[in-house]
């Protein structure tokens, strides 16, 4: 039997990514396998859970002068041989949040949680720029920096100092998921380093939930230097469900907090002292949005003997950073936002995105607040638009068709939150080059509208949410479907033997073969 190449093997190996039991396996079938399987396995294992073990491994790669400094400290060094590979080299996400909490586990394992709280937080910084220096140093594909949170962050000199460091770096993400007291200065102080000769290659950020506004700013700052960013995601997922309460009273705690706002609060509950005033102030975050509105009501009530004033958390400022947009009017390729308010956003500035000449996928997920002057604004310049997803929001109708009859004519991939007959019309009359059609919500009444258009259309998938209707009622789909279809997947809760006998069905009346999955 020949050799497989190099090449192949990989190639096999990358659809693996994701199982880990899988790519164990192939580390032992012989050496040019796992040689091409460690690259992989060890390319992000920051952004799983990360175990004190995992910290121990990559310890045990340290070279002399990366221990020095923990060995100076004190710091006992698991006294394991030497490792055959150099893990480190291989790390292409460097997910720092994950790595703290991994070095918090091991420094407990090794008995610094007896320590007073200053010790322990210098041993922290000590291990974690000593693993910080050995990942920049060695991994010479360090392509996505994962920064969730902004507890202990470390010094800006750290990531800089080291080379290659962050050179090749692609993709910055920040996960932003719950409230802090005040900004952690080193994260804004790296933001602001991240400059186009720092990171030449950055062509994408994603960004989630809340934002002080000095990294509201800095990120301004880095949308209007690196103009060839080709991807912006935007996830404002929290927010809309997020409150900050000030002027709490010193005789409060967390309980008499919860006990006040008592409308479905989550765990997400911090208070923080002010020490200027003998006061608190309280990030709270609930189970649902409209709780949060209510809570919003509730200002100028009192706890205790303190008249509490409520406002909305602070998230992303999408009127600073949709200004950003004419910087990058010729490298962005693909925007993505989650839960925006557009109703705080004016059509002019909206404008800004069909500034975006080479924008080829335009996504709106739970979003909400759209009117037909933002889509007039939307059509000021004409794109070439080839991928469009309107998810799970709450725009009207008439504004969804706007936006299809906008961008149809050159779209390849639609996804949709759900189809009335207005809708059908317009795919019917604008969207003669898709590809790929997903809708969300579909009935069995609402899909005989969409019949029309797939006996006309050249679809080559076709993606359903079948859920809550009868299988027979999805029959006569198959005598409708073009004849360019090659795969229909569904979002279906029939039962197993529902499915192998549509799946019959299928075979029956539409005579080219069909790739159907339920999904």
């Amino acid at each position: 039997m020949k050799e497989i190449p190099n090449e192949c093997i990989y190639a096999i190996l990358i659809n693996f990514a994701k199982d880990n039991k899988s790519l164990y396996s192939c580390c032992l079938v012989n050496r040019s396998w796992c040689l091409n399987t460690l690259p992989i396995l060890w390319s992000n294992p920051l952004q799983r859970e990360v175990s004190k073990s995992l910290i121990r491994t990559y310890l045990s790669t340290l070279s002399p002068e990366e221990k020095e400094p923990l060995i100076s400290f004190g710091i006992t060094l698991p006294n394991l041989p030497k490792p055959l590979f150099k893990y480190g080299a291989f790390l292409k996400i460097f997910d720092i949040s994950s790595t703290k909490d991994g070095v918090e586990m091991w420094l407990k394992q090794e008995g610094f949680v007896h320590y007073n709280s200053v010790v322990l937080a210098l041993a922290y910084d000590i291990v974690m720029e000593s693993l910080i220096t050995m990942f920049l140093r060695r991994s010479l594909n360090l392509e996505e920096l994962v920064i969730n949170g902004q507890h202990m962050f470390p010094k800006v000199t750290t990531f800089l100092n080291v080379m290659p460091g962050i050179t090749q770096l692609k993709t910055l993400q920040f996960k932003f998921q719950r409230f802090e007291n005040s900004t952690n200065t080193n994260i804004t102080e790296l933001m602001n380093a991240l400059t186009p000769e720092v990171c030449p290659y950055l062509n994408q950020l994603n960004i989630k939930s809340y934002l002080p506004n000095d990294v509201n700013d800095a990120l301004v700052n880095i949308i209007k230097s690196h103009k060839n960013l080709e991807k912006i995601e935007l996830d404002s997922s929290d927010i809309s469900r997020s409150i900050i309460v000030y002027n709490i009273t010193n005789c409060a705690n967390e309980l008499t907090v919860r006990e006040f706002f008592s409308c479905g609060i989550t765990d997400k509950v911090m208070l923080f002292k002010n020490d200027n005033n003998n006061k608190q102030t309280a990030y709270i975050t609930f189970n649902q949005e409209r709780a949060a509105r209510f809570a919003l009501l509730l200002t100028n009530s009192t706890i205790y003997d303190s008249r509490i004033t409520v406002k909305s958390s602070a998230g992303i400022d999408y009127i600073k950073i949709f200004q950003t947009f004419s910087y990058v009017g010729n490298s962005l390729k693909e925007l993505m936002l989650q839960y925006t308010d557009f109703s705080k956003i004016s059509p002019d500035n909206l404008e800004n995105i069909s500034k975006c000449q080479n924008l080829v996928r335009f996504s709106c997920k739970n979003c909400q607040g759209m009117t037909l002057k933002h889509c007039t604004s939307l059509s000021k310049k004409k794109l070439n638009l080839k991928k469009l997803e309107i998810i799970g929001l709450s725009f009207d109708q008439i504004v969804m068709n706007a936006l299809i009859s906008m961008w149809g004519s050159t779209l390849e991939v639609l996804h949709l939150n759900e189809l009335n007959q207005e809708t059908a019309n317009a795919l019917l009359i604008h969207c003669s080059n898709l590809k790929e059609l997903s809708i969300n919500n579909l009935n069995a009444i609402s899909l005989k509208f969409m019949y029309p258009f797939l006996l006309q259309s050249s679809l080559k998938s076709l993606l359903i949410d079948a859920k809550r209707q009868f299988y027979k009622e999805y029959v006569d789909l198959f005598q409708n479907l073009p004849i360019t279809l090659n795969f229909l997947g569904l979002y279906t809760n029939f039962s197993d033997l529902e499915f192998e006998l549509y799946v019959k069905e299928c075979k029956t009346i539409f005579l080219k073969p069909l790739n159907i999955k339920r999904i």
